[in-house]
């Protein structure tokens, strides 16, 4: 177990710990007689400030490698746990300064109570919202980056091949092409993605298979001239797809 786990699992005999102190103080300050429907509302409201105030490293994790989208939710949380804290002490200092009756404190505390909780669940659905995004925006950059790869792949195996060097503009051309795709959600541009992936790989392959053949080497390049007219044109219709 690390140092950082182990002093999280100490966390929540901290916080009983404290909770005790809390009901602790209740009966030392407050005597029998003032123990009525208010005072036990602001121990409970006391007791749940601090258990807000404490609780946070038990619903979140101790490190993470890279920029978590959990980080913005945190702060926004904090923010909401000091708000809360803050406000629900007024309520309780300002009724027993006003001796205001216990129903409107009850509806105060549970009021901010309401808040509280929806601006929490509103937080934790913009959250999770952000977080499909992000991994909807790495899976189609994803697809870019494949892409990327296979086409350099190939560029440096036909750069390889002195019979290719008639071929050398049109693969510089295709390779900068594949450069500056920009992901997109549109369904044909994603299918053209796949096509795209799926030529490159066979002409690829293709040439692999034909390296060791003592074939012409006219027919060779009129068929990767061919493979390469195809993907150029693959090309330009997933351009015209990322200017949608």
């Amino acid at each position: 177990m690390t140092k950082q786990g182990s002093a999280k699992g100490l966390y929540p005999f901290l916080i009983l710990a404290g909770e005790l102190l809390v009901v602790l103080g209740f009966y030392l300050i407050t005597e029998r007689t003032g123990r009525g429907a208010t005072a036990w509302l602001n121990l409970a409201v006391c007791m749940l400030a601090f258990f807000i105030d404490t609780a946070g490293p038990l619903f979140f994790p101790n490190s993470t490698t890279r920029f978590s989208q959990k980080i913005p939710a945190i702060a926004i949380l904090w923010f909401i746990d000091v708000f809360y804290t803050v406000a629900s002490l007024c309520v309780i200092i300002a009724g027993w300064q006003w001796a205001i009756e216990f129903r409107f404190q009850l509806l105060a505390q549970l009021a901010l109570l309401l808040v509280v909780c929806g601006i929490v669940l509103t937080s934790m659905h913009a959250t999770e919202h952000a977080g499909n995004v992000d991994e909807r925006e790495r899976g189609l950059l994803a697809n870019i980056d494949s892409l990327r790869d296979g086409m350099k792949s190939l560029a440096m195996q036909i750069s390889r091949l002195p019979a290719m060097s008639a071929l050398a503009k049109e693969v510089s051309r295709c390779l900068d092409d594949v450069r500056y795709l920009t992901p997109s959600k549109n369904a044909r541009a994603l299918e053209l993605e796949s096509q795209l992936l799926q030529t490159i790989r066979q002409t690829d392959a293709f040439l692999t298979n034909q390296s060791s053949d003592s074939g012409s080497q006219d027919d060779l390049r009129s068929a990767v001239a061919k493979r390469l007219e195809e993907l150029t044109f693959l090309l330009q219709q997933r351009k015209a797809c990322g200017l949608e």
